[in-house]
């Protein structure tokens, strides 16, 4: 259904995230800004679920634009989304 793969979808981006945030050597307590390009689900998932993925992944603001930070492109479900997170 597509819940489920909604849901599916938000947790993928939570375990990519938390494996960025794992790169950058980062503790569970330190806060992060999310930055983000989607189009398609993955687009709507961020708009949607933002607020719940920031708790998650300890972000302080999800920003809805990749703003000359380095991101990395990710594929899930034949969607690409471009994420960077930067410590704050």
């Amino acid at each position: 259904s597509k819940e489920l793969l909604s849901e599916a979808l938000f947790r993928e981006l939570a375990r990519r995230i938390q494996l960025m945030r794992k790169e950058l050597g980062l503790k569970k307590v330190d806060k992060i800004e999310l930055f983000y390009n989607a189009t398609g689900e993955l687009a709507a998932i961020m708009k949607s679920k933002g607020k719940d993925l920031a708790r998650e992944v300890n972000a302080v603001k999800v920003v809805d634009s990749i703003d000359g930070n380095e991101a990395k492109e990710f594929e899930i479900e034949n969607e690409k989304i471009n994420i960077a997170i930067k410590k704050v």
